[in-house]
């Protein structure tokens, strides 16, 4: 009987090891949780450090639960883990340093630090990814029909990635994230569209993420939206006479069907962009748009011209995608790749493309269209 007993407590002693401690609180307080090496899944609560804490599993915020954690100017180091922290669909965590004399860090050796199919919200602390890799990314905001769909609030903080992103967003994502506030020490890499920035400083060119009359100004080495408004001197691209953008893919994005973007200098696009509207014109107005190793990807029905004469759009390679059931017209101006392949019709049915003038030049292929339509 003994040893059942003795037997029976031994194991009740090691589920309990798994589970977070819990700090006494007054009554009537709020009774915050703190987080061990052994803890894998956190409840809905508040859950805080009190030492420096190496996880050795992925730490999981659970579908359905809201979850608040205090760094406490301690580092939480993420398990040799595909994903040390996993935010699931529907599952809600906001991280915080409520330390005043230490740095709060949320770090991790492998390619995400953090993989978001819920909601993340960033007050304070850092967030890291110190992965010697161009893929790694502190933060990415991922979706899936079943998983769900990632979203980032950033109001303080900072996002940092040794070599990676700060932040990334899949491409095919269905909520839209916002930064206010904080620090991204690292690039970003999310579809334009999806990713709306008002506040806060960043090592990388945020041009393509900021709203109609929003420019940046660089200082110490980092870019924050300007507190001056965009002109016709200023700005790089309008939507037909009226707002005024920072990038030639933030307008696009941002053109209402049938609206004509105008190019009004040469400029370097830092992120490609999706366009799902019908009938906007893009006027190249003599200027150049160099795409680099970005796209555009046409999900609607796009048309380019060049009402100028000498205006070029061009990248490295695909420089312009097709997609399924979209069209792409062009009737005057370059597009030219300088790496391979300049227009792609991907491998899909309905898409199509017509070129009534203008040039289209490719280091390799001019147009791949294995499918399709090409007139």
């Amino acid at each position: 009987m003994k040893k059942r007993l003795l037997s029976s407590l031994l194991s009740l002693a090691m589920v309990l090891t798994l589970l977070p401690v819990s700090a006494l609180a007054a009554e009537g307080e709020t009774t915050v949780a703190l987080i061990t090496e052994d803890t894998t899944e956190l409840t809905s609560g508040e859950y805080s450090l009190e030492n420096d804490v190496t996880l050795k599993n992925t730490l999981t915020v659970p579908a359905g639960t809201t979850v608040t954690l205090d760094l406490n100017g301690h580092t939480l180091t993420g398990a040799n883990k595909s994903y040390p922290v996993e935010i699931a669909a529907n599952g809600s965590l906001t991280i915080k340093n409520s330390s005043t004399k230490n740095q709060g860090l949320l770090t991790s050796n492998q390619t995400y630090t953090v993989e978001n199919y819920g909601t993340l919200t960033l007050e304070s602390g850092t967030i890291q990814s110190t992965k010697d890799s161009v893929s790694a990314a502190a933060v990415y905001n991922r979706y899936s029909s079943t998983k769900g769909s990632g979203v980032l609030h950033m109001s303080g903080g900072t996002l940092n990635a040794t070599k990676g992103c700060a932040l990334k967003i899949i491409s095919t994502i269905q909520k839209d994230s916002d930064i206010f506030g904080g620090t991204l020490s690292g690039t970003v890499d999310a579809p334009v569209g999806k990713l709306r920035i008002t506040g806060g400083k960043f090592i990388a060119d945020i041009s393509p993420y900021l709203g109609a009359g929003q420019g940046t100004v660089q200082e110490n080495g980092y870019y924050s939206v300007s507190e001056t408004s965009l002109t016709a001197e200023t700005a790089v691209a309008q939507i037909e006479d009226g707002e005024y953008y920072a990038s030639v893919v933030g307008a696009l994005a941002a053109a209402e069907d049938n609206k004509t973007v105008t190019v009004l200098k040469n400029a370097t696009e830092s992120a490609g962009v999706t366009y799902t509207g019908t009938g906007v014109m893009l006027d190249l107005n003599g200027k150049t748009v160099d795409m680099g190793s970005k796209k555009i990807t046409v999900s609607g029905r796009l048309t380019i011209k060049d009402s100028a004469g000498s205006g070029k759009l061009t990248g490295s390679n695909e420089v312009i995608t097709v997609n399924q059931n979209a069209s792409l017209t062009l009737e005057n101006g370059t597009v030219e790749a300088t790496g391979s392949t300049a227009i792609k019709l991907a491998y899909s049915s309905g898409m199509s493309f017509t070129m009534r003038g203008g040039t289209v030049k490719g280091a390799g292929k001019t147009v791949d269209a294995l499918r399709g339509t090409v007139t």
